[in-house]
């Protein structure tokens, strides 16, 4: 599968999501983006990015959900809130933690991550 097959999900654009998701949607892939501040979406918007407005309506439609986030309670709230991505991920998606998270919190996300059909 190339990566113009793929909807990848992003969620938290700071300093680095924002130029990894440009990076992302430049090489092709079909993006949905989340962040607390509307300023980066609205950017992301524009260069032809989707924007919606919770974790799990991003879940919803990727297959590819990479979080850049700034601590572990951001991650949980983002992975396991009401609105998170654990309640509306497809079965068989992809989530990336790629902020700075504590190693014991990323392996309990990632057995919640398994519990709900995901990797």
């Amino acid at each position: 599968m190339s990566i113009k097959e793929l909807t990848i999900g992003f969620i938290g654009l700071g300093l680095m999501g924002k130029p990894m998701s440009l990076n992302l949607h430049r090489a092709g892939a079909t993006l949905v983006v989340h962040n607390r501040s509307q300023n980066a979406v609205r950017e992301l918007i524009s260069a032809g990015m989707a924007a919606v407005s919770s974790p799990r309506e991003v879940a919803q439609r990727s297959t590819i959900i990479i979080l850049m986030l700034s601590d572990t309670p951001a991650v949980e709230s983002v992975l396991t809130g009401e609105v998170g991505v654990l309640q509306g991920v497809q079965a068989g998606s992809v989530v990336i933690d790629m902020g700075t998270t504590a190693v014991s919190a990323t392996r309990s996300f990632a057995q919640k991550a398994g519990g709900a059909g995901c990797e």
